[in-house]
């Protein structure tokens, strides 16, 4: 699918400006979950300090995306939307990196995972049968798991911007 200024069409059959609104809302959605499990999680995380820039970074993009709620359904002004398409690419290209940095993390401190997973198993369970086994069993079939879904969701994140970006040319071609 061409996105362009010629584009009319989201997802093969939205028109871009239901489009928009619809990835608006999703892409609400979603960043409102991420920002309670970071609030959740941050206390009993081994990496809190990267929860932390996460969930400030998450917060700022939740409010960059109520902002891009009111510009879609009430403002619809060339200059706005240039805005919420620019803060949308701007938090997209910060997930990208976000998303390097995790899979990088995932594959150099798997020792520190498996260890803090085992631990955490003979704590809970005093009479587990070879815990670093199944630690090491479940890493590896987590961090598949774990490298396929934040590619996609960078994947969709870049199809969200291109949409959001067409639209945006074409209401100020208009």
């Amino acid at each position: 699918m061409k996105l362009g200024n010629n584009t009319t069409k989201c997802c093969c059959f939205f028109s871009l400006e239901r489009g928009v609104k619809i990835i608006t809302v999703i892409s609400l959605i979603a960043t409102a979950v991420a920002v309670l499990n970071n609030i959740t999680s941050i206390q009993n995380h081994d990496y809190r300090d990267i929860v932390l820039v996460y969930l400030v970074i998450n917060a700022s993009f939740l409010l960059a995306l109520i902002f891009g709620l009111f510009v879609c359904c009430y403002a619809r002004t060339g200059y706005l939307l240039g805005t919420y398409s620019t803060l949308y690419n701007i938090f997209t290209a910060i997930e990208i990196i976000y998303t390097i940095v995790v899979i990088t993390i995932l594959i150099i401190d798997k020792d520190k995972i498996v260890n803090s997973c085992s631990i955490s198993l003979t704590s809970s369970n005093p009479s587990a049968n070879d815990p670093l086994g199944t630690c090491n069993s479940q890493y590896s079939q987590i961090r598949i798991f774990m490298i396929v879904a934040y590619i996609l969701s960078a994947l969709i994140l870049i199809h969200f911007a291109m949409v959001i970006s067409a639209y945006t040319a074409r209401c100020k071609n208009n």
